[in-house]
């Protein structure tokens, strides 16, 4: 598994991922395409050079802030976050945009709510019936990452 440079050619599998992994979203190919051309960061790649996963930013605030993105297949999910790959998103993050935080959020009931913990986040807040998606409302947890909470 390894990280490489989001690019325009990589949108068509971030669509099939995006469906997969986030049906909720209910995006179309050129919605989704938009919102990755506004995103800058990684896509994730198997052994055969296969995009499974990603791992991108918005929401930037220079030499302050980074919201962070993440969606990987399923048969992944155990095998792609190895040390190399965390100390690769976080220098981006933390040296190469001089970020003094990291920013993400899971919705309660959507997403696993431990991910961001286990890699060194702490909960900020939570965001009542902030996301509403088909009709239904979803509370948001909020997650930071101070430079110096970083584990590599």
């Amino acid at each position: 598994m390894k990280l490489a440079d989001i690019e325009h050619k990589h949108f068509q599998s971030l669509f099939e991922i995006t469906s997969i992994c986030e049906p909720w979203w209910g995006l179309d190919r050129n919605t989704c395409d938009r919102l990755f051309s506004q995103r800058e960061g990684f896509v994730l790649l198997n052994n055969n050079q296969e995009v499974v996963g990603h791992v991108t930013f918005s929401d930037y605030g220079p030499k302050m802030d980074v919201m962070i993105h993440c969606s990987v297949l399923p048969e992944y999910h155990t095998k792609w976050l190895t040390k190399s790959i965390y100390k690769q998103v976080f220098d981006r993050v933390f040296i190469d945009l001089e970020c003094v935080r990291a920013s993400g959020w899971a919705a309660v009931g959507l997403n696993d709510l431990t991910f961001h913990e286990r890699l060194g986040f702490k909960i900020e807040g939570i965001h009542r019936k902030s996301l509403r998606i088909h009709n239904k409302y979803y509370d948001v947890l909020k997650f930071g990452m101070l430079a110096e909470e970083r584990r590599w």
